[in-house]
């Protein structure tokens, strides 16, 4: 009776004795459509964009592994093993446009890094990358939803040397 429809909606239709109703997600459906300007846009040879976000103001304290430190870790094995990578910062509209300057001087003989601020359309972006890296961002889910090679690289625990990965690859 409740088969082809989403779980949760299975659950709450179980659950809750008012009727349970299936509505699609507006902002999701608007990302999908706008996409659909930008997608036969040829990605930038192997480019993989960064879905920045200050993790300290997302989790509403101090950590000791940050966005800059999981940023330099990205980059540090792009230069090591992949040096052919081109790599776009997206920023997060909260931060500031020189925030990765010395990572960026650190590797950029090494990798080629550019930084977008937020005054481009964020599927201009998203079209220019082959694959999306962050942490949390929203910007992952909507780059999955566009089809996007997706990867969420975070620290395990507190530990600055210990990082895990989930990843969606068409």
């Amino acid at each position: 009776m409740l088969a082809n429809i989403p779980p949760a909606l299975a659950a709450a239709k179980k659950i809750f004795s008012a009727a349970v109703k299936f509505m699609p997600n507006e902002f999701f459906c608007d990302i999908k459509k706008d996409w659909q300007k930008y997608k036969k846009v040829k990605p930038r040879r192997k480019t993989i964009l960064f879905a920045s976000e200050p993790l300290d103001v997302a989790r509403g304290r101090n950590e000791s592994v940050t966005e800059l430190i999981i940023l330099e870790k990205i980059v540090d094995l792009l230069a090591k093993d992949f040096s052919e990578i081109d790599l776009i910062i997206r920023l997060h509209p909260s931060e500031a446009a020189g925030k990765y300057r010395e990572i960026i001087a650190k590797y950029g003989q090494n990798v080629k890094i550019d930084v977008h601020s937020l005054n481009e359309n964020m599927l201009v972006d998203l079209a220019q990358a082959e694959a999306v890296i962050g942490m949390k961002s929203m910007f992952l889910i909507l780059a999955a939803l566009c089809g996007k090679k997706t990867v969420s690289f975070l620290p395990v625990g507190n530990q600055k040397n210990a990082f895990c990965s989930s990843a969606r690859f068409q």
